[in-house]
């Protein structure tokens, strides 16, 4: 059974599809079948779509480079020190008592 896109078309792995509802434009990784319907996953988002919200895209339209992701260090590298807790012997106030 052929893989269709919402106009009709043909969707075969490598296509450039679009998203219809996000506008998400990759590249077809992986066409899968599952309960009668067809699963579509695409290379920019890692996601599958069912293929009635995908459309083949042709042109200018046809790729958007994913953006690349900056390299942060890591948390406890970057925000290492050491804050000094007190503790009050103020009875009173926010957390104290309870009602």
């Amino acid at each position: 059974m052929e893989t269709l896109d919402s106009n009709g078309k043909q969707i075969n792995q490598g296509l450039m599809v679009k998203y219809t509802r996000t506008h998400t434009v990759g590249k077809v990784d992986k066409i899968i079948s599952k309960n009668g319907a067809f699963w579509v996953k695409i290379d920019t988002s890692g996601l599958y779509y069912r293929s009635e919200y995908i459309e083949v895209v042709e042109g200018k339209d046809a790729y958007i480079k994913p953006k690349k992701s900056k390299k942060l260090k890591n948390e406890s590298e970057k925000f290492n020190i050491e804050i000094p807790v007190k503790i009050s012997d103020v009875t009173d106030g926010p957390g104290v008592g309870g009602g």
